[in-house]
């Protein structure tokens, strides 16, 4: 994406990062190639990189909470992320199901209300899809860390 020589290392794991850009936005931030720690997003590289950059300096007992967390710890953490995303895309499916159903056995009265929760129900689905993508690559990037190799 960018030169990342200015980026500090990951603060909570030391690896490095990068700067990431929406596919649809001009929006950057700054994410963590090692245990995925980003940035929120900003208009542009300059405000993200410095975002990243800014450190505190934590109290000795939060860095031993830091220290002793494993490529392992993050792996089980997405993977209630994962799990949570995939409960999100029975919920969306779910409600699409109904919606449909309603528009099969409603007849012609509010064919036109019922077809916008139809449609609006169908975007819900695939925004949790979506969700459930992002969430198995980042539990794949995270296992794949933790296994030795």
């Amino acid at each position: 994406m960018t030169n990342t020589n200015n980026l500090l290392p990951c603060p909570c794991c030391g690896g490095g990062a990068e700067e990431m850009g929406g596919y649809t936005t001009s929006v950057k931030w700054i994410m963590c190639l090692k245990c995925g720690l980003e940035t929120k997003g900003f208009d542009n590289t300059e405000l993200a990189s410095k975002s990243w950059n800014t450190r505190t300096t934590p109290p000795d007992d939060v860095r031993a909470v830091v220290d002793e967390r494993t490529p392992q710890d993050y792996a089980i953490e997405h993977a209630e992320y994962l799990a949570a995303a995939a409960d999100g895309v029975q919920e969306a499916y779910k409600a699409y199901s109904l919606a449909q159903m309603n528009v099969d056995e409603g007849g012609d009265e509010g064919e036109d209300e019922l077809a916008e929760v139809v449609d609006s129900a169908r975007q819900d689905l695939h925004e949790a899809l979506h969700n459930l993508r992002n969430m198995t690559y980042e539990f794949r990037k995270r296992r794949d860390c933790a296994t030795p190799q």
